[in-house]
């Protein structure tokens, strides 16, 4: 881990100077009521001697004139194809916009460069200093050195105090939750490797109160730097030169306002369990499932023609699926005119029970079937299921991998007791400690499942018919750390 970073400090330009391979970089701007350092923090980020970054800005619904000033900055500046900027509607402070920026502007192989929109990058040369250290494929993040400003007898004294190169000894342990804060601007990152992070670790629970089940609203660098460090065992970086002008002049500054909820946030990500080390890059899952689908399994004890029905609205109102399977109990009679009258649909598989008790293991029957798909995602319905409303499952799919949620749940409603976080469109998540009297139910609306994991919890179940088995499936043990996602219709 030690390096002669005053070798580097010799030499990065030349090397920047030489290779004409620039490291692509995204600098995210996260803004809120900053109009007096509007111009001097852009100014700083467009004065770069670097060619290849672009920016995001976020204004998170401003009261100031910021928007306005960012729109004639770009205008008068000419950088539309450069600058993309997001206006919220609602204020969702730092770390909701930092994630959502992430994961739906930001490409894997990029480098996300945070600059506050208050603050100012420190001289012409920072990025080229930043690709420098990623021009080795073994570095997924760089943290730095920064100085408060404006520059007094008071904070001169502190710009070189808090930052510092981690010991070797946390590295090895990985124990960096339990290190002093060293970890500072400019902080830059690859966006695949925060896209590693589970939505549930950047969810407040009660230890911060007034905000459980909300994003962490303070300390957001602690609740995405710990578990990125954690991942990177030893491929990150400390920049000791001064790259960064910290602007406390702002009076929105987390540490006037907002003290005891950052004492609050910083225990509660302190205490999660740390990430494990990976040994490669993990590119994001969601690239690889694009066209991915989901087996949708119909349980079922409802008359023919009402199960007819029921398939009639799932190929009308449900997209991105693949086959069917139907688990019916009933009579041998009514199994032979089922059997005859599914024919007629596509992509159909009957699998008929017997009307009392099966003599095997429901389970079984399911496990066997689900073995012959190549889908790797299933969705669950029953006969009171609401299939009328219209979903994409391979939407659902892609959210689900984004977050690492247990589960998306497919039209049902929020009870008004449950904190829950709107992420993109129809797409809802809430935390399960927030859902204690379980008033959300897997089978009130369509459930979508990974089937690696559904088939785990079948393969410990034993039921003999089709309402011990949708009882039990609706009383697995479920960690309560965990997230769980809801699509639901917009007008709802």
């Amino acid at each position: 881990m030690k390096t002669k970073y005053s070798l580097l400090t010799s030499i990065f330009l030349f090397f920047s100077i030489v290779s004409n391979n620039e490291t692509p970089l995204v600098i995210l701007i996260c803004s809120y009521n900053n109009e007096p350092w509007i111009e001097k923090n852009l100014d700083s980020v467009f004065c770069q001697q670097y060619e290849n970054f672009r920016v995001i800005i976020v204004d998170d619904a401003s009261t100031d004139k910021t928007l306005q000033k960012y729109k004639e900055y770009i205008h008068n500046h000419n950088l539309e194809k450069k600058v993309t900027l997001i206006h919220n509607k609602q204020r969702c402070k730092k770390l909701k916009n930092v994630y959502l920026a992430i994961h739906e502007h930001c490409h894997d192989d990029e480098v996300v460069v945070q600059v506050d929109g208050d603050d100012f990058l420190n001289n012409t040369h920072v990025f080229e200093r930043i690709d420098y250290e990623y021009q080795d494929p073994h570095v997924w993040l760089t943290y730095g050195q920064f100085r408060p400003v404006p520059l007094t007898q008071h904070t001169g004294r502190l710009k070189i105090k808090l930052c510092s190169e981690t010991p070797e000894k946390i590295i090895e342990q990985n124990s960096f939750r339990k290190d002093k804060w060293r970890y500072t601007h400019v902080r830059t990152f690859k966006a695949w490797l925060f896209k590693c992070i589970r939505l549930q670790d950047l969810i407040c629970d009660s230890v911060v109160p007034g905000f459980e089940g909300q994003f962490f609203p303070a300390c957001n660098d602690f609740a995405i730097m710990f578990p990125m460090l954690e991942m990177c065992h030893y491929n990150f970086r400390f920049i000791p030169e001064i790259l960064y002008d910290y602007n406390i002049e702002n009076p929105h500054t987390g540490f006037r306002k907002e003290l005891q909820t950052m004492i609050a946030s910083a225990k509660n990500v302190r205490k999660l369990p740390p990430y494990q080390p990976l040994e490669k890059p993990t590119k994001n899952k969601v690239n690889t499932i694009v066209n991915a689908q989901a087996d949708i399994i119909i349980c079922s004890k409802a008359p023919i023609k009402n199960l007819q029905q029921k398939i009639r609205d799932i190929t009308h109102n449900i997209s991105g699926f693949g086959s069917i399977i139907v688990l019916h109990q009933a009579n041998n009679k009514t199994q032979h005119e089922c059997k005859k009258k599914l024919q007629y649909f596509n992509n159909i598989t009957y699998v008929g029970l017997p009307s009392k008790r099966t003599q095997k293991h429901l389970e079984s029957y399911l496990i066997a079937e689900l073995k012959k798909s190549l889908n790797k995602y299933v969705v669950f319905c029953t006969d009171t299921s609401s299939t009328t409303n219209q979903f994409d499952c391979n939407q659902c799919i892609q959210w689900l991998e984004k977050t690492y949620a247990h589960a998306c749940y497919m039209g049902s409603a929020f009870p008004k007791t449950i904190n829950h976080q709107h992420l993109h469109k129809n797409i809802y998540a809430w935390k399960f400690s927030q859902d204690l009297k379980k008033k959300i139910k897997p089978f009130s609306n369509m459930t979508l499942y990974r089937k690696n994991e559904i088939v785990k919890i079948l393969q410990k179940q034993k039921t003999r018919d089709i309402k011990s088995f949708v009882r039990k499936l609706e009383r697995v043990p479920i960690d309560q750390n965990k997230v769980g996602l809801l699509l639901r219709q917009e007008n709802n």
